[in-house]
């Protein structure tokens, strides 16, 4: 297995290229000397480019929040090719926040897609909107994962990694209980064995986000099962930030 995967979604925390550079200085500097653990940080779209420019180090890599699948008549829109000549190598792609604004699971799909082609990294979010005693959100669950990965070719599922954020824990004061979310990393991992390849589906890395804090990181870490995390919030925090990437040194 790959070491773990530590991504910092700065989402629109962060207004200006001075307050992004800060930022970014501030994060390198509280990070531990040795790390045991890939971190990303994936800043907003306008101040990748800057941020990637300025860093000759190599302790961090870069990632973009999102791409769009298509170039031509797309007013607005960030193309894969665009934020790969940014710096990127990772791209977060169906985070739940996008989702709730419309975007579906066939886009998400495209968008993995593109970010292949692009010789990049998806971050493929995926997560239900809610959970029932009678288990009917496995189901929402294996739906949204089959159909964003709908365009991927067995020989590339080694090239993905998956974000599992339960959008009813997104900014939540706890968690759900690690066991819990082991026991869905494991039903994620066998959707996957059903598609493509087995040995492939226990390989990939699989993240968890929503309400990872200080305070329970090291109970997630131990017993959730996750490969790493996908952070919002506390990826502006340079101190948390480094707390959890220095929970993975074994």
């Amino acid at each position: 297995m790959s070491k773990p995967l530590i991504i910092g979604n700065w989402k629109a925390y962060v207004s200006s290229l001075k307050e992004a550079k800060k930022l970014f200085k501030d994060v390198e500097k509280e990070l531990p000397r040795v790390m045991d653990a890939d971190v990303v940080v994936a800043p907003p779209h306008p101040f990748l480019y800057p941020l990637k420019t300025s860093y000759s180090g190599k302790r961090i890599a870069f990632g973009a929040q999102d791409a769009f699948f298509e170039q031509g008549a797309h007013t607005g829109e960030v193309t894969a090719g665009m934020v790969k000549d940014s710096g990127a190598r990772f791209v977060i792609v169906g985070h739940a926040e996008r989702r709730a604004q419309g975007e579906t699971d066939l886009q998400v799909a495209k968008k993995v897609g593109a970010v292949l082609d692009a010789k990049m990294t998806p971050i493929v979010c995926i997560g239900e909107q809610s959970r029932d005693r009678e288990g009917h959100y496995l189901k929402e669950l294996e739906t949204s994962i089959q159909e964003s990965l709908s365009l991927v070719e067995a020989s590339s599922l080694k090239k993905i990694v998956l974000a599992y954020e339960p959008v009813w824990a997104i900014g939540a004061p706890l968690p759900p209980p690690a066991r819990s979310i082991r026991e869905t990393i494991i039903f994620i991992r066998k959707t996957l064995a059903l598609r493509f390849d087995r040995d492939d589906a226990l390989r990939v890395r699989i993240l968890y986000g929503g309400a990872v804090s200080e305070e329970v990181v090291e109970e997630l870490v131990s017993g959730s099962g996750a490969n790493g995390f996908l952070l919002g919030r506390a990826s502006i925090d340079p101190k948390m930030f480094a707390d959890i990437v220095r929970a993975w040194n074994r």
